[in-house]
């Protein structure tokens, strides 16, 4: 039958809704205006007509009375702005109808599988949810639903074909998931405990809405690696750089990331809008935001309808410029945290475990975001993956808001007594007094012996060139891997790098920082070279297929990367005397992100200097074993490591725990 027909059918039904009325029971008002009873179904005392007018009159005038209460409206906005965000339904009906070719009948069935899925979730919310507070259900089942959402994008792109999943099948398992996750969003009851769900998940911390906001920031900076491959991929295809050119350049990106302590003593001394905190976090919300509408707007296409260079290098620059400045502000906030806990006696466990919250948001952000970035790839252009990139960084803007912060007064004058940095100032003159100090205090540490050697060393360490621009152009170009399968790839290192820190901390913090780095570098040199195979060819003739040979390989790699990059965030945090901790390890951190700009040009140079183009690989293998082979140089001055390298992890700990009980 036709529409037509159904709505005839449906028409009996609000029949049955005015039969069953006759069923209510209600007095009937009299002749005379009086009604038998004092009261109506709503509460509403009444003598007639009249009275009852006047009591729903008084009525609004408690409802709009109630509504002017903080305690009342604050939730009903919230509840309102959750449910007014924009719905994809109508346009993915005409893509199941139109594109892939369902009928009403399977929708049918969809609908009926839904409102089953519904019931089980309300079974699942009864037997298990009830004693969470509404508060954790609904912000752990909102940000669940983000990425279980994003799987409707195998579908549109008809990946889940390639997965082996029919499409009904994806359609039925997608909607019951998100059927389940929907009714406990909805109804939500459970009653807030000193022990939360989400103050289990944040390790003992207390979540209040900065940690959050923190937390959120930290969990953006990783997700903007959703952009990653869409930027490498403008610069390749629509810029035509070659290998040397893409590399010189990623290192030059990452410039405003070796002058983050500029950015610590802007905020600490030119507060905007008598803000440090909350100014210059909107600050980079915004600027993150503009840098990338102009990328996918293409504000920067020449005549020729090519992107232009200088307008697309300096909106790349400005990014990460703003992804540094809002690191560099959380950084400040984390310190000050972890500071106010330890002066509160609080547990060092506690204290420390706001860093692995922090680091542990960044990882979730960039598995979340690895996949996607190639699979994005694969249905749309760069451009429109900036497009929806934009969004992130105004999520850093929105959590500045959360951020709490007490304003610079209009006399100059601060009603904290120190900022995130550990500054004492009492207004802007002197917060600029007291960043001249901290300059002074920084040049005075790093000319001590024992602080400029092992940072000379991290920087030498990390210096080493790199042929990951080349390798880059030959998985795609020779090989031909697409943006999919990088993204997968990708995937598969943060995982990797997750087990590794899993590793480290189960096994390694026993071990002396110096003996760590010494042996992770020994060993990654001949599981670096392993990469000869790919470049020959060779792995095919011994039955690996390139796939799973640059899988196992990432694999490794990260693990033995992550093993390796841990101590030297240890050892730098061991490196800062009292007083200067955050701004020497701001400048650390720097040097440490100069010297891998350093190694990545010296890449560029020798993929210029050894020929090798988009076309030409034949320098490849060289070039694999230079760099690969010069990364155990560093280790002859592994001596500058002595004294303070020479503690693992735990002893450093103990020493640091034992030292505040001491103090005690």
């Amino acid at each position: 039958m036709g529409p037509r027909e159904v709505f005839g059918i449906a028409s009996v039904l609000p029949l049955a809704v005015g039969g069953m009325s006759l069923l209510i029971e209600e007095e009937p008002i009299s002749a005379k205006g009086k009604v038998a009873s004092e009261a109506n179904g709503d509460g509403l005392a009444e003598s007639g007509t009249d009275d009852a007018l006047a009591s729903v009159r008084d009525q609004i005038s408690a409802l709009w009375d109630a509504l002017r209460r903080p305690d009342i409206y604050k939730p009903v906005l919230f509840i309102f702005f959750w449910q007014s965000t924009p719905t994809s339904e109508g346009a993915m009906l005409y893509f199941l109808t139109n594109d892939i070719g369902f009928g009403p009948e399977f929708l049918g069935r969809a609908r009926l599988l839904t409102a089953a899925s519904s019931l089980f979730g309300v079974w699942l919310y009864n037997q298990y949810l009830r004693r969470v507070s509404i508060k954790d259900v609904l912000l752990w089942t909102s940000l669940i639903s983000v990425p279980l959402g994003l799987t409707q994008l195998l579908l549109i792109s008809h990946y889940n074909r390639e997965l082996g999943i029919p499409d009904g099948a994806f359609v039925f398992g997608d909607d019951v998931v998100l059927s389940i996750l929907g009714i406990g969003i909805v109804v939500g009851d459970g009653e807030e405990g000193d022990d939360s769900l989400l103050k289990r998940i944040f390790l003992g911390i207390d979540p209040t809405p900065d940690v959050l906001a923190i937390s959120a920031i930290y969990f953006v900076e990783g997700a903007l690696g959703l952009a990653r491959l869409a930027q490498t991929f403008l610069l390749k295809e629509d810029l035509h750089l070659g290998p040397a050119e893409m590399s010189a350049l990623s290192g030059a990106l990452l410039v405003p990331w070796t002058i983050k302590p500029l950015y610590g003593f802007l905020s600490d001394g030119f507060p905007i809008g008598g803000y440090r905190r909350r100014s210059y976090l909107a600050l980079a919300g915004a600027v993150g935001f503009l840098s990338y509408t102009s990328l996918a707007m293409g504000w920067g296409l020449g005549r020729g309808g090519g992107a232009d260079l200088t307008v697309t290098v300096a909106s790349m620059l400005l990014l990460s410029a703003s992804i540094a400045l809002a690191d560099v502000v959380a950084d400040g906030i984390v310190v000050q945290k972890t500071r106010d806990a330890a002066a509160s006696g609080a547990d060092p466990a506690i204290a420390g475990g706001l860093q692995s919250v922090c680091w542990g948001s960044a990882a979730i952000g960039g598995l979340i975001s690895a996949y996607f970035s190639g699979s994005l790839l694969e249905t749309m252009g760069p451009r429109e993956v900036f497009g929806i990139a934009s969004v992130l960084p105004l999520v850093v803007g929105g959590m500045s808001l959360l951020i709490k912060e007490e304003p610079v007064s209009g006399k100059g004058k601060v009603a904290s007594e120190a900022n995130g940095d550990g500054l004492a100032k009492s207004g802007t003159d002197d917060a600029l007094s007291s960043v001249r100090d901290q300059i002074s205090a920084l040049w005075d540490a790093l000319r001590r012996p024992d602080i400029y050697k092992p940072v000379l060393f991290i920087f030498l360490w990390q210096s080493t060139p790199t042929s990951e621009g080349a390798m880059l152009y030959f998985l795609t170009n020779d090989i031909g891997f697409g943006p999919e399968f990088l993204g997968r790839a990708r995937l598969l290192t943060a995982a990797s790098s997750l087990f590794g820190v899993w590793l480290y901390n189960q096994y390694l913090r026993r071990v002396s920082i110096k003996d760590v780095l010494f042996w992770t570098s020994l060993i990654s040199v001949p599981l670096g070279l392993t990469q000869l195979l790919l470049i020959s060819h060779y792995d095919r003739e011994l039955g690996i297929p390139d796939g799973a040979f640059v899988f196992g390989d990432d694999v490794v790699l990260s693990i033995l990367g992550e093993m390796a990059f841990l101590p030297t965030l240890v050892l730098a945090a061991r490196l800062c005397p009292p007083g200067i901790e955050a701004v020497l390890f701001a400048t650390l951190m720097s040097i440490y992100n100069g010297a891998s700009g350093v190694g990545t040009e010296l890449g560029a140079a020798l993929t210029k200097a050894l020929g090798i183009t988009e076309s030409d690989f034949s320098n490849l293998a060289l070039l694999t074993i230079i760099c690969n082979v010069s990364s155990v140089f560093p280790l002859v001055f592994i001596g500058w490591l002595d004294g303070v390298g020479d503690e693992s992890q735990e002893e450093m700990e103990a020493k640091q725990l034992n030292g505040n009980d001491a103090g005690e």
